[in-house]
């Protein structure tokens, strides 16, 4: 049980919950409850038949398949695949999620350029692309989540009321 709980821990909590709470998120993005409802059916319709038929399979023939598959090396390529499927759902979610709106602009007589559709036009997603790999960044330097986001909330703030950002 103790190799197969690190292999199930990290499909489950490291894959299938933050695919389905993405996903849900995307649905209630406009503050809706149906995210929620969706998230928490998505988990639930993978998750308990999971267990259910892995723990007849694990009971009638685990320690056989542990060794052939520790042989062939099926249970690390099963995992890599779906930690790397995680990984591009919610990379592309984060265009989505992440929204940052630059609200300067520079006028030359009657040519208006926004930076924000520069920066679109040249790499679009790239803002909220750099804003996640920065959290990423500083989270595994050891700095704590919720610091971050006291700390985002505050420079959001800050720069909305200094005209950088504006509300979207």
């Amino acid at each position: 049980m103790g190799p197969l709980a690190g292999i199930g821990d990290s499909l489950i909590w490291l894959t299938l919950v933050p695919i389905c709470f993405s996903i849900g998120a995307s649905y209630s993005a406009e503050g809706g409850l149906l995210g929620v409802a969706i998230a928490l059916l998505l988990i639930n319709a993978i998750n308990v038949p999971l267990k259910y038929f892995g723990l007849k399979f694990g009971y009638s023939s685990g320690s056989k398949f542990i060794q052939e598959s520790a042989a062939r090396g099926t249970l690390d390529t099963i995992t890599n695949m779906a930690i790397a499927l995680g990984l591009v759902l919610v990379g592309g979610l984060i265009p989505q999620m992440v929204g940052i709106t630059f609200g300067l602009e520079f006028t030359q007589g009657e040519l208006v350029v926004s930076i924000q559709e520069l920066i679109n036009g040249l790499i679009p997603g790239v803002i909220p692309m750099l804003l996640t790999l920065l959290m990423c960044y500083l989270v595994r330097k050891g700095k704590s989540p919720v610091f971050l986001i006291v700390v985002t909330l505050v420079a959001a703030i800050a720069l909305t009321a200094l005209g950088v950002l504006t509300t979207a």
